[in-house]
C-alpha cells in the first residue's frame, strides 16, 4: 500500500525483486560459497553464477524439479530467458555451469 494505494506485483515481478536482493546481499558479502535450500530448476543459482563466477553455488531440491535442473545444467548455453529476466546484467555466461574450482584448476593449467 502507498498513498492509500494498493499495488499487487505478478509472480514474475516478486521473483525479479527477491533475485535483486539475493544478488545485493551476495555482493556485499562476497561469500566463498552459497548454498539454496529449495533450489527448484536452479535457475536462481545459475544466473548468481553467471553473475558471481568466483563463487560457488551449490542447490538442494528433494521434487521432482531436480531432474529438470540436470538437464538443464547440462545444456552448454546460457538460457537466453535467464539473461533477459536477470535484474543484473550478468558477467560470466560461458562458466556458468562449472565449478569455480575446476575454472581454477585450468587457469592454472594453461
Amino acid at each position: 500500500m502507498w498513498r492509500n494505494r494498493q499495488f499487487f506485483a505478478h509472480g514474475k515481478g516478486t521473483k525479479r525483486v527477491q533475485l535483486l536482493y539475493l544478488m545485493r546481499i551476495i555482493e556485499a558479502l562476497m561469500p566463498n560459497r552459497v548454498l539454496e535450500i529449495g533450489s527448484g530448476m536452479g535457475q536462481n543459482l545459475m544466473m548468481l553464477a553467471a553473475l558471481f563466477p568466483e563463487t560457488r553455488f551449490t542447490g538442494i531440491e528433494l521434487t521432482q524439479q531436480y531432474e529438470a535442473a540436470l538437464a538443464l545444467k547440462a545444456h552448454p548455453e546460457f538460457p537466453p530467458e535467464l539473461v533477459r529476466f536477470s535484474p543484473l546484467p550478468l558477467r560470466d555466461l560461458a562458466n556458468w555451469n562449472q565449478d569455480p574450482r575446476r575454472r581454477e584448476r585450468v587457469a592454472e593449467r594453461q
